[in-house]
This record gives C-alpha cells, structure tokens and sequence, in this order.
C-alpha cells in the first residue's frame, strides 16, 4: 500500500500505517521510502517496524457471593484482534459432575465489563463449590478464555417446629 508523507514542523515528513488496512497475517513491516524526483518515483531506502499482536485476554471476578448464587464479572474483555462476538460463561457445581452445566450469555455494561448473575436454583439448588469458565465467540467459533470457581455457602435457616 502506498501512503502520502505529510509535512511536518521543521521539515520532517510523517507517514501513518495502519495494521488493519494492511492485513496481514505479520507482525513485521517493511517500509520503502521513495521521493518523487523529476517526476520519477525513485527508491531512498527502507526500515522495518514490529507491531505486537494483541493477546486474547479476559478476567473473571466473582462478587455478590451469598447462600441464593453469586455474580460473575467479565473484564479485560479482548478478542488479539478478533471481534468478540459473544462473551459465554458455563457453569456448574461440583456435586455430581456436570448434571448441573448452564451455558450463560454474558449481558455487556455500561462500563465495557460483561455480567451473569446465578441463581442456585437453576443449578439444582447445590450449595458448595462452582467452576465457572470464560469462552468468546470469535470468527464464529467458541474459544476458551480462563476459568475460576465460586462458591456458595449453605443456607444458615433454621426450621422451627411446633407441639
């Protein structure tokens, strides 16, 4: 791709490159660096530049832990480059394997983060441990991310019973 130099104070020239206009697959680029010479293009020389590939990446914190579920915050949502097409949290409690897996759509807020509230009721009313995993759709396919646990605690009621 070819760009136009702009001139810059003190004469300098200044040419900006952007890595998704030139997809490629690389993270190096070469760069020729041509003047325009009685109306001929003519070669001067060349540099290379390296552009780190951004990380697919993302941090889940459990908040809101109580005996009736917990909630589950998506941060550092990044896709390396990729759109991230959904934010997907399954999850499911020790007991018993995974007889309990709910796969939950993360809903994004106002901050960038993304949320899933759990209720124990949907996990058959298990208290204790919980894994809770983080994938992202990206380019239509489901990618893991990390995982963590959570847990709740057993409920601390008390049944009364009469004579």
């Amino acid at each position: 791709t070819l760009y136009h130099a702009d001139k810059q104070l003190g004469g300098r020239q200044k040419v900006d490159g952007d890595k998704a206009i030139q997809q490629g697959d690389s993270d190096m680029y070469i760069r020729h660096i041509y003047y325009m010479l009685d109306g001929k293009r003519t070669y001067i020389t060349e540099t290379t530049a390296t552009v780190p590939e951004s990380q697919v990446a993302g941090k889940l914190t459990i908040t809101n832990q109580t005996s009736n579920g917990f909630d589950v915050v998506v941060t550092d949502v990044s896709g390396g480059g990729k759109t991230v097409q959904e934010v997907r949290v399954p999850i499911w409690s020790d007991k018993n394997g995974q007889d309990d897996l709910t796969w939950y759509h993360a809903d994004k807020q106002s901050d960038g983060s993304y949320k899933v509230h759990v209720d124990k009721a949907s996990h058959k009313g298990d208290a204790g441990t919980y894994a809770v995993h983080l994938y992202y759709m990206l380019d239509g396919k489901r990618t893991y991310i990390t995982e963590t646990t959570a847990t709740v605690p057993k409920s601390n009621e008390s049944h009364v019973t009469g004579n």
